[in-house]
């Protein structure tokens, strides 16, 4: 019975630690605009990258899970256009201050913006 307690305990520790405290978000600019500024994250945190995204250009960011993030939430994403012009979207899910997926592609086009986990 020790054992079968052990193996159990084993089991659910390794799949626990599998679990990633971070998220790529990848931002694709499919649209015909150039994007000035990008801010992204989670409630109560966020990050800003402020350089010129011409369209069908790239960007790599990462959200990282600390210890202060607890509980649940949803990510946000603001872009600045460089004809002054902005988009918000939130999306997706994180749960016990975890993330759900390793990776978050955005892609902006000229009337919204697609998610792809």
């Amino acid at each position: 019975m020790k054992i079968i307690k052990f193996i159990l305990i084993a089991v659910f520790m390794g799949f626990t630690s599998c679990v990633s405290n971070e998220v790529s978000i990848i931002v694709e600019n499919k649209s015909d605009k150039s994007i000035n500024q990008i801010n992204f994250g989670i409630n109560g945190k966020s990050k800003s990258k402020s350089a010129l995204f011409e369209p069908n250009e790239t960007f790599n960011g990462k959200i990282i899970f600390d210890n202060d993030v607890v509980g649940d939430g949803n990510y946000f994403i603001e872009l600045f256009f460089n004809d002054g012009s902005k988009k918000n979207k939130n999306f997706g899910y994180y749960t016990n201050g975890k993330p759900l997926n390793k990776s978050i592609l955005l892609k902006v086009k000229n009337d919204t913006i697609t998610i792809e986990y």
